[in-house]
């Protein structure tokens, strides 16, 4: 419980800095491909590139987990066939003793 709080606390201090530091950003960034001008403020291309980033690792991770997933099926499916044999229909090993 006392992680949490302190989990909560640290949240919330973050939160508050971000929007401290939101509030007076005055600045901006100006892409300029030709013929086309896009002027963006600098907290809206933070946040734009931090969900950008965001989203890219979070497909990455599905990419891979994705590439490894036989893998694990295949050391399921090995790990069953050498347990001890069930009956048909019923959810409990045969005794062998």
């Amino acid at each position: 419980m006392r992680l949490v709080l302190w989990m909560v606390a640290a949240i919330a201090l973050i939160l508050s800095l971000v929007a401290l530091a939101l509030r007076s950003s005055a600045g901006y960034v100006q892409i300029v491909l030709p013929p086309h001008r896009v002027e963006l403020s600098l907290s809206l291309t933070i946040a734009v590139l931090l969900a950008g980033f965001a989203l890219a690792y979070l497909m990455l991770r599905l990419v891979l987990a994705m590439v490894a997933m036989p893998r694990h099926v295949r050391g399921m499916a090995r790990a069953a066939s050498t347990r001890q044999p069930r009956c048909r229909g019923c959810n409990f090993p045969f005794r062998t003793t």
